[in-house]
């Protein structure tokens, strides 16, 4: 059911204030005592997210694509928006630039095989992250691993400064992890482990609580097979400053797609704390064959208000309802 293409789509190139949109400083002379509780951006809301890159920026890719500025982005989605907040009955729907900021390419050099989209000539600060708090959105930070690590990669966003912005979150794609003499990343499969993920969720929120952030990082990771992270269930969602979220992002009909969600959500239990999403290949005027649900699920499917026929008869409804909902 899954294509072992990267599944992007190359196109051609053609409530924040803005003091809130600047990084989060501390005062030298008084230190400020850290949040007892910081807030969950999924505090009675749903997260809806456009993938990709876009905004003129050479490789676009994905449905973010399509976009020219974030204007753009926000016409695209606002049908969408309205429809997710009726259907999940949840008071807020959230919107979110899904940006794949380190994408995974062929090599077979000994460095970690990804091509970083600030090292471009973007500057993510000006282009995404500030125009995105302006309007009350979080911007995500998309990293495939190839032959990296999530801790390696976390500091590498780090030392850029990414973090101290309260609406800058981090998602990984095991998928497209290598290992030495891999040179195609995704085939194999790749997979993280969940002490690689505790590991990079305690960096994360030790990062979060020293600067006094007033949100919970978002950590997500995408799956579609339980092999791609190893021993789930020692993954920890009690790190008080990061909320972690696994997107289940098989390619499908409803019904395949509910069986994936099931065997990775339901049918094994999920750890203490952790949520999840789930993301959606909608068909356009660049999806590449093969990288398309056929058809894509309904809002009232998705979030468990309609049931998913099964191919042999019977029918079923989505649980846990995703609480992130990711379209490529």
């Amino acid at each position: 059911m899954r294509n072992w293409m990267l599944p992007l789509v190359a196109l051609p190139l053609a409530a924040f204030t803005v003091a809130q949109a600047q990084p989060v400083q501390s005062t030298p002379a008084v230190a400020r005592p850290a949040i007892a509780r910081p807030a969950s951006w999924l505090q009675s809301a749903t997260l809806l997210t456009m993938y990709g890159r876009g905004f003129d920026t050479a490789p676009v890719l994905g449905r973010l694509g399509l976009d020219h500025n974030i204007g753009d982005m926000a016409s695209q989605l606002a049908n969408e928006q309205r429809l997710v907040k009726l259907r999940s009955g949840l008071h807020r729907t959230r919107l979110a630039i899904h940006l794949i900021y380190a994408m995974a390419t062929p090599c077979q050099s000994a460095d970690t095989c990804l091509a970083y989209l600030d090292e471009t000539g973007v500057d993510l600060v000006k282009q995404y992250i500030e125009p995105a708090a302006r309007r009350g959105w979080l911007v995500i930070l998309d990293d495939q691993l190839s032959r990296s690590n999530p801790v390696s990669e976390l500091l590498h966003m780090q030392a850029k400064g990414y973090f101290r912005y309260d609406n800058v979150e981090v998602a990984f794609d095991p998928e497209f992890r290598t290992q030495p003499g891999q040179t195609s990343p995704g085939v194999p499969l790749g997979s993280v482990s969940a002490g690689e993920l505790n590991a990079a969720q305690a960096l994360l929120s030790r990062y979060s609580r020293a600067h006094h952030l007033p949100h919970r990082k978002l950590l997500l990771v995408h799956e579609w097979m339980p092999s791609m992270i190893t021993h789930a269930r020692r993954l920890r969602g009690d790190f008080p400053y990061v909320q972690p979220v696994l997107v289940m992002d098989g390619i499908g009909t409803p019904a395949e797609k509910m069986q994936d969600y099931k065997h990775l959500f339901e049918d094994r239990s999920l750890p203490s704390g952790v949520m999840t999403g789930i993301k959606l290949f909608p068909s356009g005027q660049y999806t590449l064959p093969g990288q398309v649900d056929l058809p894509v699920m309904n809002w009232r499917q998705v979030f468990g208000r309609a049931p998913v026929r099964r191919a042999g008869g019977g029918a079923v409804i989505l649980r846990p309802a995703p609480r992130v909902i990711v379209l490529t």
